[in-house]
């Protein structure tokens, strides 16, 4: 358990580590290293780990996400995001995203549950160079400008707990919305995807902005 908790903890800081700066490489030289000279196998298994999450080609992702339990300031209410999410690059740089979000939001009084599908594109900038450089494969890893159509339709169902009784709604409102984020894989099968966003509802005639920290599991699935 060790290992493998130091092993993401790596990983995670290399990863972030080498997205945040622009690597070059020299035609004429050549550098590399061998087990004797370091003498330690778990520095090779990491390195292993990290040259096949980062040259991977993965066009098409199934992701299950979750957002933990967050509470409000006064510590009134709980609330906890679940995502299920499927990811198809259209070319080396940008995606295709297809979103279903599932919040709750419980209180003293009231518990909510709202459905709610969107739908948008990602753009990640730079991997298009990455990719040609052979420092990155045909991926979703890395920084991105996101642009989507969320709240397309939503369901709620809303309990009060005093009176008992259960409410339901559905409603379309598609509400454009803009968001900077990372998304990043750790190890085989485990992910992160934080972004801020900012949104407008042109039915509530409302601003919202926030941020979205999710942590989950994805498989890709390409033909």
């Amino acid at each position: 358990m060790k290992n493998t908790v130091l092993k993401i903890l790596f990983i995670t800081t290399t990863l972030l580590f080498i997205q945040a700066k622009t690597l070059y490489c020299q035609k004429d030289s050549l550098m590399y290293e061998t087990e004797i000279e370091t003498g330690n196998d778990e520095y090779y298994n990491l390195k292993y780990d990290y040259l096949e999450i980062m040259l991977s080609d993965e066009t098409k992702l199934l992701k299950f996400a979750l957002q933990p339990f967050k509470p409000s300031e006064d510590y009134t209410f709980l609330s906890l995001t679940m995502q299920a999410a499927y990811e198809k690059k259209i070319n080396s740089s940008f995606s295709i995203v297809n979103e279903i979000n599932s919040n709750f939001l419980i209180d003293k009084e009231t518990s909510l549950h709202i459905t709610h599908y969107s739908l948008g594109t990602r753009w990640y900038p730079g991997k298009k160079k990455s990719i040609e450089t052979g420092i990155s494969g045909n991926n979703c890893n890395g920084y991105y400008i996101g642009l989507k159509a969320s709240h397309i339709f939503d369901i709620a169902y809303i309990r009060e707990d005093e009176k008992n009784d259960l409410f339901h709604f559905f409603s379309f409102k598609p509400t454009p919305e803009i968001s900077l984020g990372i998304q990043q894989r750790l190890k085989k099968r485990f992910y992160i995807d934080v972004n801020a966003f900012f949104n407008y509802s042109f039915f509530d005639r409302e601003f919202g902005y926030g941020i979205v920290g999710l942590f989950g599991i994805s498989f890709n699935v390409d033909d």
